[in-house]
């Protein structure tokens, strides 16, 4: 994930400097998930799809997709603070 997406990311789970727990985990994988030559597999509209995926094969994918991008819980737990 570029800076940019980073950025976008974190704004989108955001509201008024408090988590928004719709959809957290589907939100990182549209920007995350891409084939062998980088080329994402989702766009942002599919949000609302992915989080529809089974929840077991979705917490496995963000999980998987957080370490591979840096992303710790401390760095959600700072956004709030920061915001």
């Amino acid at each position: 994930m570029s800076g940019t997406e980073r950025d976008q990311w974190e704004s989108e789970i955001l509201d008024d400097g408090k988590v928004v727990k719709d959809k957290f985990r589907a939100k990182l994988l549209v920007k995350v998930l891409a084939d062998a030559d980088g080329k994402r597999l989702f766009t942002d509209q599919d949000v609302a799809m992915v989080s529809g995926f089974d929840s077991v094969e979705l917490d496995r994918l963000y999980d998987l997709a957080a370490r591979a991008n840096g992303l710790k819980k401390s760095d959600v737990d700072d956004l709030t603070k920061n915001s």
